[in-house]
């Protein structure tokens, strides 16, 4: 393919006005089956607008699981994803609606979905610890260190020992 040609892209070989492929034009750059294909394909004959979609969610939206859904596969495919800096966006509703839920102690860990449902598994899903407190899946669990270690708060912070998730958030928020 010559050089000009190597940027070329799909819409490039669509006529849009017509809702057509623009034939002499693929059959002049195609090898003939190749060509042939091509021409076989069907153009949609409503073009949607463009949209942003996330493409770790099946419906394309983002939410909060979904992100921590992406942050897990990532996290067992490899561990360097959390070497890039974290920012926190403590103004976004699902910030504050952790907070709220935290401060209730109504965080959905499996220590306290235990509570509610008896003979539920109360170990850590992601490293198998007996008891899953708010504290121990925020704070302490392996996967939550490593993503603290790989944010921009001051790495003593994180250091301490608190002795719940309520307290960190209010030493964080004084």
């Amino acid at each position: 393919m010559p050089p000009s040609l190597s940027e070329l892209k799909v819409c490039d070989l669509t006529d849009f006005d017509n809702m057509r492929w623009k034939e002499a034009m693929i059959q002049e750059l195609f090898v003939p089956c190749d060509a042939e294909v091509i021409l076989g394909i069907p153009l949609c004959a409503s073009w949607p607008n463009d949209k942003l979609v996330w493409h770790y969610s099946a419906d394309g939206a983002f939410s909060v699981r979904s992100a921590y859904c992406m942050i897990v596969h990532f996290a067992h495919q490899s561990v360097g994803i959390f070497r890039e800096p974290f920012r926190p966006l403590t103004s976004h509703p699902c910030i504050k609606m952790f907070c709220w839920r935290v401060s209730r102690g109504i965080l959905s860990s499996n220590g306290n979905l235990a509570k509610r449902v008896s003979s539920f598994n109360m170990a850590c899903a992601m490293c198998g610890h007996p008891k899953e407190s708010d504290t121990h899946a925020v704070l302490e669990c392996p996967l939550a260190i490593s993503i603290w270690e790989g944010s921009d708060f001051e790495p003593t912070f994180w250091a301490k020992r608190f002795r719940s998730l309520r307290d960190c958030l209010g030493s964080t928020c004084t």
